[in-house]
């Protein structure tokens, strides 16, 4: 974990660190919280350091890591700027880190129907599905554009995709 964050904060990230399967995701989510800690060269502004709070196994090969950005001007009381979880695996010899945003649905369904994969926990209308992915080309075509490649999560709420 250390050499992710080190390399990470000298723009250095050796991508083979972030597990393949979201890659990309897991790329852009860790360089936006780069800029998490503030610059030690304005006195005037809090300086966040990271602190690991919790590294929890939930599997044989697999731990999720929460860490968070701790900080503020010593004649203050220490303000909390973010916690964010990271999953660690053991895989092909050497630990990957990933954002946890697969990790709750990965026992779910998954139904590719044109462009669009479908992710549910117990069934899904095939008719409305086709519909959908028609109704994306369509779209697509009369902007000129290639329709987009989407997963599409059913679900009954956002906190049942992330849980």
């Amino acid at each position: 974990m250390d050499t992710l964050f080190l390399q990470l904060d000298n723009d250095k990230l050796d991508t083979t660190l972030l597990d393949k399967v979201d890659r990309k995701l897991s790329l852009r989510i860790l360089i936006s919280l780069k800029g998490t800690e503030d610059s030690k060269k304005d006195s005037s502004k809090n300086f966040y350091k990271r602190q690991l709070i919790n590294l929890y196994p939930i599997s044989n090969a697999d731990y999720l890591i929460s860490i968070a950005y701790i900080g503020g001007k010593s004649d203050s009381p220490a303000v909390l700027k973010t916690i964010f979880n990271l999953i660690a695996k053991y895989q092909g010899g050497k630990i990957v880190f990933s954002i946890p945003t697969l990790y709750p649905t990965r026992i779910w369904k998954t139904k590719q129907v044109g462009n669009i994969t479908y992710l549910f926990p117990d069934s899904i209308n095939i008719k409305n599905a086709t519909l959908f992915d028609n109704k994306n080309k369509l779209i697509a075509t009369k902007f000129g554009l290639q329709p987009e490649r989407l997963n599409f999560y059913l679900s009954d709420n956002y906190h049942e995709v992330i849980a």
